[in-house]
């Protein structure tokens, strides 16, 4: 953590740095720091104003590999003698096979049914949005999740997503997971930690507590370190 001080139409602020991020705590602070940014005094201390890269964009257009270097560099600012802050936590790898790192945005494209984030390019080909008017979700053509423990405990298996084969995504195409009833035209109760299967009452939920817990609850907690290790193990492997 760290901070600056600057003086912006007769008042002054003190921002807090993250990383060298400023962070301001309140509207005023972020505009008046985004005024004072633009100013000569501002350029002089941050350097040339950036791009804005609010759009999804990918991590190697804006931050590209300088060979000679031997370190990534921002676009924006390319004669730098540093190498440029990068907060990995803004960018996901696509993983529909272009497997490049794309920056997050609201509009991101992920399966409604395995959570798989996509790219724009590859959500062309990929995933297809559900037919239910007025829903953004979308579903995937197999991408794949991690598949239940088998007898030996081994979570290496993957199963194909099923996504693919249905029109409605998997909120508009509610179904018990323990009788099967559809519910899209009634209210139905969520597991609290998965957040993934439905049940059209207590008593389903109870009956597929077993079965559940071990095939799914386990499973989705699972992929989720899985894919925490992957994400550190690729952002450590970019610098080599």
């Amino acid at each position: 953590m760290g901070g600056f001080d600057f003086e912006w139409k007769g008042k002054i602020y003190s921002i807090m740095t993250e990383g060298g991020h400023p962070c301001p705590t309140d509207e005023e602070e972020a505009r008046a720091l985004a005024e004072w940014r633009l100013s000569e005094e501002g350029i002089e201390w941050f350097g040339p104003v950036p791009t804005d890269w609010s759009k999804e964009h990918y991590l190697d257009d804006r931050y590209p590999w300088h060979r000679s270097k031997l370190h990534r560099i921002d676009v924006d600012d390319p004669d730098a003698d540093k190498e440029p802050y990068i907060n990995w936590f803004d960018y996901v790898e696509c993983e529909y096979g272009c497997g490049k790192h794309f920056y997050i945005t609201r509009g991101t494209h992920t399966c409604s049914y395995c959570n798989g984030p996509c790219c724009k390019e590859c959500a062309k080909v990929k995933l297809t949005k559900c037919s239910t008017e007025g829903c953004d979700e979308w579903n995937c053509k197999g991408r794949g999740v991690v598949a239940p423990p088998s007898v030996n405990g081994n979570w290496g298996h993957y199963q194909p997503c099923n996504g693919g084969n249905k029109q409605k995504c998997h909120n508009c195409n509610r179904e018990c997971a323990h009788c099967g009833e559809s519910g899209s035209d009634k209210k139905m109760s969520r597991c609290s930690k998965c957040k993934f299967s439905f049940y059209c009452n207590r008593d389903c939920q109870k009956g597929d507590y077993k079965h559940h817990k071990r095939n799914v609850c386990m499973a989705v907690e699972k992929h989720q370190e899985l894919q925490k290790g992957r994400f550190f193990t690729r952002r450590l492997n970019m610098y080599e």
